[in-house]
Protein backbone atom coordinates (compact mmCIF):
# COMPACT_ATOMS: atom_id res chain seq x y z
CA UNK A 1 0.00 0.00 0.00
CA UNK A 2 2.90 2.33 0.77
CA UNK A 3 4.27 1.88 -2.75
CA UNK A 4 0.85 2.57 -4.23
CA UNK A 5 0.56 5.75 -2.20
CA UNK A 6 3.98 6.83 -3.44
CA UNK A 7 2.95 6.22 -7.04
CA UNK A 8 -0.28 8.18 -6.58
CA UNK A 9 1.57 11.05 -4.92
CA UNK A 10 4.24 11.07 -7.63
CA UNK A 11 1.61 11.03 -10.36
CA UNK A 12 -0.26 13.88 -8.68
CA UNK A 13 2.91 15.97 -8.38
CA UNK A 14 4.00 15.38 -11.95
CA UNK A 15 0.48 15.39 -13.37
CA UNK A 16 1.41 13.73 -16.65
CA UNK A 17 -1.17 11.57 -18.45
CA UNK A 18 1.78 9.52 -19.69
CA UNK A 19 2.29 8.17 -16.18
CA UNK A 20 -1.37 7.09 -16.04
CA UNK A 21 -0.95 5.18 -19.30
CA UNK A 22 2.30 3.59 -18.14
CA UNK A 23 0.74 2.44 -14.86
CA UNK A 24 -2.29 1.00 -16.67
CA UNK A 25 -0.07 -0.84 -19.14
CA UNK A 26 2.07 -2.23 -16.32
CA UNK A 27 -1.05 -3.41 -14.48
CA UNK A 28 -2.27 -5.20 -17.61
CA UNK A 29 1.08 -6.95 -18.07
CA UNK A 30 1.11 -8.05 -14.42
CA UNK A 31 -2.43 -9.42 -14.74
CA UNK A 32 -1.50 -11.33 -17.90
CA UNK A 33 1.51 -12.83 -16.13
CA UNK A 34 -0.79 -13.83 -13.29
CA UNK A 35 1.46 -12.24 -10.70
Amino acid sequence: MSLLKKLVTFRTLVGYDVIDVAVQNAAEVIERCGA
